[in-house]
């Protein structure tokens, strides 16, 4: 797991270093800090759907130039992407060429990816259900383009080979070594044309595609899947059992997208360690489109911070600092007889009179933001709102008083014996708040003396300990003590405990 204790041998050591011809940015290696007692720090940043219509199209085309230009698209929210140190999206186009066209086979002018770097993503995914509409010319040439701009992709191949080569995408940065995945549910019926390839969801590749992954001593593996049923709110029974394959089979954080409407995030612990967290977000919604209908007007982007403690100059341990969301509104202006599209991030400009001057378009931007915020409050677990301050300039992370709801998990089961006899249990899930892991004792005396009595530990693998606090019957009653926690311990998060009893 992305947490664990990694030791890095002379072997890891060599290909942590040779890996750079397929790292970001070909970052050089003196670039990279030596001092083990340092601490370093890492931003990720991943966005939603990139779409293009006829109208977006038609909207960045300049008559008088004769070329596409999409950098006023992104122009406000660009400074976010570029506080960032890797910045992730999902390209659901194809840069095919002439002729240009919107959905339902897409192929978007190269001028989307120029504008896409100069806005700061530098990492791309190809893998989604669109990646086929050009068939093999539609592959091949968007994979031409990215190269040529540098950025770094993944999803789609030329063929056998150069996946190989290049999958998973290895990324080192800051000095930390990171593997993305990325997987598309469908190709639309359109055959993948020979001998390219586009990643199809099959777990027996995922697993072998993770084994690669997690063998190449990476610090971080995340899976980014295509997937989900689109315009539904919430994920579906497939999502949740693929997101936990992922997990049980080396993935770290597992992020996806497709439904074109946001769908939960969640900081959870980890299924296959319960002493480490996980990232799950089952959909960012579009980041731009001309999609308009409610939910899919928007979407969000979410900014995690890692920190990577080398504890000796062999061993390290990569954490989550903070995580949380932006949400980003696709602001629609009609001058001069075109239109005119924008990636708007709503904290910062909710309030703004110049931007939205009319009512409709204050009252459409108004209610994504309501719909959005409330539905990220009744299903996210742990990840809260980056919320822009007036004074500061900048965003802050936001942790407010939210009811986290998830139901306690009460009911019967019948289990069978060796004698195949049924017997009938209660199941209870016990809630608990995580605050502490370590290898150190934890003094209880500097908690709240109320605090003390509550705190109860348990030993886990690596010979860390981890401290928690209570005993609650319900996530609810957790949620309400988990803010309190937060305030000392503001990576804090709730666990469960499942007891099974025997009925009388």
């Amino acid at each position: 797991m992305f947490s664990k204790i990694v030791n890095l041998t002379l072997i890891g050591l060599l290909v942590f270093f040779q890996a750079q011809s397929n790292s970001l940015g070909k970052e050089p290696l003196d670039s990279v800090k030596k001092d083990f007692s340092d601490t370093l720090h890492l931003s990720i940043l991943v966005a939603g759907d990139i779409m293009q219509h006829d109208s977006q199209i038609n909207s960045a085309f300049n008559s008088a130039t004769k070329k596409h230009n999409y950098d006023s698209c992104f122009s406000y929210v660009s400074p976010i992407l570029k506080s960032y140190d890797v910045a992730v999206a999902n390209l659901e186009v194809t840069l095919a060429g002439k002729p240009f066209k919107g959905y339902p086979q897409f192929s978007a002018p190269d001028e989307l990816a120029y504008a896409l770097k100069n806005a700061g993503f530098n990492c791309l995914l190809t893998a989604n259900n669109h990646a086929c509409d050009r068939r093999k010319q539609g592959i091949n040439r968007t994979i031409k383009i990215l190269d040529s701009l540098k950025i770094p992709h993944l999803g789609t191949y030329a063929d056998s080979l150069s996946r190989a080569k290049t999958y998973p995408l290895i990324i080192n940065k800051n000095g930390f070594k990171l593997s993305f995945l990325n997987y598309t549910y469908s190709t639309n019926g359109i055959p993948v044309p020979k001998p390219a390839i586009v990643n199809l969801i099959d777990t027996s590749l995922i697993k072998t595609d993770l084994k690669k992954a997690t063998d190449s001593l990476s610090d971080l593996v995340i899976v980014f899947m295509h997937w989900g049923a689109e315009y539904q709110r919430l994920p579906n029974k497939f999502q949740k059992k693929l997101a936990n394959f992922c997990l049980m089979n080396g993935a770290d954080f597992v992020i996806g997208s497709h439904p074109h409407v946001i769908q939960p995030m969640q900081k959870l612990q980890h299924p296959a360690d319960s002493s480490e967290q996980t990232i799950i977000v089952y959909s960012l919604g579009n980041y731009v489109s001309n999609q308009r209908k409610r939910y899919t007007d928007g979407g969000a982007m979410i900014g995690i911070h890692l920190s990577k403690i080398m504890t000796t100059d062999t061993t390290s341990k990569v954490t989550i600092d903070s995580a949380g969301y932006y949400l980003t509104y696709v602001h629609k202006i009609k001058s001069y007889n075109k239109q005119h599209f924008y990636i708007i991030p709503v904290s910062e400009y909710e309030n703004d009179t110049v931007l939205f001057k009319l009512k409709a378009d204050k009252r459409e931007l108004k209610q994504f933001s309501a719909d959005s915020r409330l539905h990220y409050s009744k299903h996210n677990i742990g990840i809260d709102e980056f919320v822009y301050d007036t004074i500061s300039n900048s965003f802050l992370f936001k942790r407010p008083v939210v009811k986290e709801q998830l139901d306690t998990v009460v009911h019967k089961v019948k289990i069978a014996t060796q004698k195949d006899t049924l017997l009938s249990f209660k199941i209870d899930t016990i809630y608990k708040i995580q605050f502490f892991v370590s290898s150190r004792t934890f003094d209880k005396n500097i908690l709240p003396k109320e605090w003390q009595n509550l705190v109860t530990t348990e030993t886990v693998k690596d010979s860390l300990t981890r401290y928690m606090i209570g005993k609650f019957a319900s996530y609810d009653s957790a949620g309400t003590k988990l803010n309190e926690v937060k305030q000392e311990f503001p990576d804090a998060f709730i666990i469960n405990t499942v007891i099974r009893e025997k009925e009388q």
